[in-house]
């Protein structure tokens, strides 16, 4: 019960690409980032999506890496130097994850800079994806319980709940790697799994493993998709939502089939 009336369902909710674009934020920074190295190395990208180009080596780096999309930026800045001097995305990712340099004494000289520049461009609040504000009033008149699930950071998350004023509908902000295990412990903080739904937007972070927990999984797809997704994962999905305002009908329906009325 929360202030006297039956809680209806357990809501966890990934954040970033979910709740808000943070795609867009980190497609500006990473173009920023490239612009600044090929100054440096006196070459650039002459054909085709630049945003696509970068996006190569981010990828194969995170696909390597220990830390996987979490990984240095450091490193990115390195690998786009042996790119931009001919090196495939794949050999460069796997020379900088294993220590190599490119021997470019300009880019080693001004490397903090160039990070600083990225770093900057990172600050910035994301808008809100289509529809959240509205779902997250619908969760509140449905007196959900509403759990935000993030691998990033949970002073950054939180800063952006308060901005956006989702704040009084989020019971707590959760973060830590996302694996099925994860998703089992949540659901005793609510009502359990039976009656506990995932919204994400990564079908292996997001959906597989909240659906092999018992949890009803929505999938809300961002501009970002890894590589690395697996297009098998699909069948994990209960429900693919185009707008955060699709969970309404949703919610509504899963509260009158678990819960009668």
């Amino acid at each position: 019960m929360v202030d006297g009336c039956p809680i209806a369902l357990t809501i966890l909710v990934d954040a970033d690409n979910t709740l808000w674009d943070t795609d867009s934020i980190y497609a500006d920074a990473q173009l920023a980032l490239l612009s600044e190295v090929e100054k440096l190395i006196g070459q650039g990208v002459t054909e085709g999506d630049r945003l696509e180009y970068i996006r190569e080596f981010d990828q194969e780096i995170a696909n390597t890496h220990h830390l996987h999309l979490r990984y240095p930026p450091v490193l990115l800045v390195y690998a786009l130097g042996f790119g931009l001097k001919g090196i495939e995305p794949v050999v460069a990712a796997k020379r900088v994850v294993y220590g190599q340099r490119p021997s470019i004494p300009l880019l080693k000289d001004n490397v903090e800079g160039i990070l600083r520049i990225y770093a900057d461009r990172l600050d910035v609040t994301p808008a809100l994806r289509t529809g959240v504000k509205e779902g997250f009033e619908h969760f509140k008149e449905k007196n959900c319980e509403v759990f935000i699930v993030t691998e990033g950071s949970k002073e950054k998350c939180s800063k952006f709940i308060e901005y956006h004023n989702l704040d009084s509908t989020v019971r707590q902000i959760i973060a830590g790697a996302k694996n099925e295990d994860l998703y089992r412990r949540l659901t005793k903080l609510g009502v359990g799994p039976s009656e506990a739904v995932m919204i994400g937007d990564q079908l292996d972070r997001d959906i597989v493993p909240a659906k092999s927990a018992g949890l009803t999984t929505i999938y809300f797809p961002s501009k970002f998709q890894p590589k690395w997704q697996n297009p098998d994962n699909r069948e994990f999905i209960d429900f693919q939502i185009s707008s955060f305002k699709e969970v309404m009908p949703i919610i509504d329906n899963l509260t009158k089939r678990i819960f009668g009325g």
